[in-house]
């Protein structure tokens, strides 16, 4: 695939999550009840963190039909559970409300990890 192949891929992708992060929002929005203007700081922060949110979490929620605040809570939980599975994490990953940014490096931290761990091995075997 060629550099600029791969900038169009990249654009593209950028162009997809991003239409996926505004339709979640328009969900949280109605189902919470959240009005357009004067936000409370958690209403801001449960809307922030869609858009700092793991491509995959954001799939899940893009295709889940969000039926109240607890459910939303338990759909990101199940997803962080069986990333921890899938993935052999150390530490258990606990979403709170405004704290995503967290979650997302600690994905990609260990993403980034097992990664390297296969192109070391790769290259030993």
């Amino acid at each position: 695939m060629s550099i600029k192949q791969e900038i169009k891929a990249l654009a593209y992708h950028q162009k997809i999550s991003t239409k996926k992060v505004k339709v979640i929002q328009k969900k949280l929005i109605r189902v919470f009840n959240i009005p357009l203007f004067k936000k409370t700081e958690h209403q801001k922060a449960l809307l922030l963190d869609v858009r700092m949110m793991h491509e995959d979490l954001l799939d899940v929620l893009f295709n889940a039909k969000i039926e109240s605040q607890k459910h939303y809570i338990s759909l990101i939980d199940a997803f962080l559970d069986l990333e921890c599975k899938a993935y052999e994490y150390k530490a258990r990953l606990v979403y709170k409300v405004g704290e995503m940014d967290k979650v997302v490096k600690a994905i990609l931290l260990q993403h980034g990890f097992i990664d390297l761990k296969n192109e070391i091995f790769k290259d030993v075997g």
